[in-house]
This record gives structure tokens, C-alpha cells and sequence, in this order.
């Protein structure tokens, strides 16, 4: 089996949440509900879909806080269905962006989405994908001064360490701190676009006010390169305690 032979493609579909409605993210109490008055940016639904003869695999990175199990399963038998990809190779993700609703119950963290979008949304955004010859690329970076760990106590930051500092034995008060973030670049020609997919273990949890979008991965694709038409496309890592930069750029 050649390099020919493995097809690359990327389906995206807008999801952008209307006025109104519950964002999740922060602990509001019933009452003081935190509403969205305005859209910071568009927030999307993206696939990329990879073929390698007969094995086909999507993943589907949703721009909201987060998705539930059964969401998750109805979308895959339904994309399944649609696409004739198996359902066992449809895997759904989440950005966790604090600026966006939620698609899964969050008790006083933002109301479900899910009945907003509908639940055919992943479906259609495999179905669209336009896969085609690639030639897979792929990259890294060390954003060390991007990653921080949000837990207060002093004591307890001393404990994080980041891949040179930590080895494979750890003591069992120390705690991994991942500051690479990895990417995939799909070089295809021409007409075809090329794609970009990174992976990056940090919460997007910059903002605070009611203004919805993906936050800071947002910020990313506005800073791609035009030359390039590239719309890089964010899969979160394991970032329950990261936030970006330091707590007091982080606005809460």
C-alpha cells in the first residue's frame, strides 16, 4: 500500500449559538444565569476524516464545553448511517471553551445546547468532507511560558513538572505538566486545500463576559496565514488544571 492511497479530507459546520442562551463555563446560580448577549467570533463543528484503503476514521472536534455520552453515541450511529463510516471509528471531542453552552447537563453551569444545534449537526459535517490524496506531515512545538497550572497553593505548583523534569518514576505529590503542542499538517494539492490539526493540553478559558465563541483556539485561525488558506482545526489534551499564561492574564 502506497502513500497514494491514504486520503485526507475536513468538513466544517457553523454552530454558532443564538442570543440568549445559557453559556457554560463558570458556576452561575439559578437567577444569574450567565446569558449570551453577542458573538465574539463564529464557533464551529470540524471534521477530518483520514482513508487508508479500506480503513476510514473521523474525528469530530465540537467548540462547546463539552458533549454527553449519549450525545455522543446517537451522533455516531447517525453519522454511521450517513457516511457508512463504522461508528466505532466516529470519535467526538470537545474544545471546553468557557465562551460557548454546553451539550451534556452541567448543574448550574450552563443549560444543554444540544436541542439548539440538533443532533444531526455531527452527521452532516462528516458527510461534507471532501477527502482527497495527502501527504501527512507532522510537527511540534515547546510553548513552556503558554501552560500553567491553576491550582493556588504555592506548594502545590512546585509539584507540576513538564516533560524534561519529569521522569518515569514520579513521587506520588508530583504531577505532569504537558507544554508540547503537536500538529498535523495534511499537505494536499491543488485545488484542495491543506489541513492543519493541533493538539494542545490548555483550557480556553479567557474570558468571562457574554460575548460567545471558541476563545483563544479561535484567535488561532484568525492567525493563520492567508497565504496559506489554512483554518487550523484544535483538539483539546488533557487540561483540567492548565489555563493559559499566567492567573493574572486570565480574565475571570
Amino acid at each position: 500500500m502506497s502513500q497514494n492511497d491514504f486520503e485526507a479530507g475536513e468538513g466544517v459546520l457553523e454552530i454558532t449559538p443564538p442570543l440568549g442562551i445559557e453559556m457554560a463555563g463558570y458556576h452561575k446560580a439559578p437567577g444569574n444565569e450567565r446569558r449570551i448577549t453577542g458573538i465574539r467570533q463564529p464557533t464551529f463543528a470540524r471534521a477530518l476524516v483520514l482513508r487508508l484503503g479500506r480503513i476510514e476514521v473521523a474525528i469530530v472536534s465540537l467548540e462547546v464545553i463539552g458533549v454527553s455520552c449519549a450525545f455522543a453515541q446517537r451522533a455516531q450511529k447517525l453519522a454511521a448511517r450517513k457516511t457508512g463510516i463504522p461508528a466505532a471509528n466516529i470519535h467526538l471531542c470537545a474544545t471546553h471553551s468557557h465562551s460557548t453552552p454546553a451539550l451534556r447537563f452541567m448543574r448550574q453551569w450552563g443549560a444543554m445546547f444540544g436541542r439548539c444545534i440538533g443532533i444531526l449537526s455531527p452527521a452532516k459535517v462528516v458527510e461534507a468532507v471532501e477527502l482527497g490524496p495527502s501527504e501527512t506531515l507532522p510537527g511540534g512545538h515547546v510553548c513552556g511560558q503558554r501552560s500553567r497550572c491553576r491550582r493556588q497553593l504555592q506548594s502545590d505548583l512546585q509539584n507540576w513538572k513538564t516533560d524534561e523534569k519529569f521522569d518515569q518514576n514520579p513521587r506520588t505529590n508530583e504531577r505532569w505538566l504537558d507544554t508540547s503542542l503537536h500538529a498535523l499538517y495534511f499537505l494536499r494539492e491543488k485545488p484542495r486545500s491543506s489541513l492543519v490539526w493541533y493538539h494542545f493540553s490548555r483550557t480556553p478559558v479567557c474570558y468571562s463576559d457574554s460575548q460567545a465563541g471558541p476563545d483563544w483556539p479561535g484567535s488561532g485561525v484568525s492567525k493563520a496565514p492567508d497565504r496559506d488558506g489554512l483554518n487550523p482545526a484544535y483538539l483539546q489534551g488533557h487540561a483540567g488544571d492548565v489555563n493559559p499564561g499566567k492567573r493574572q492574564d486570565v480574565s475571570r
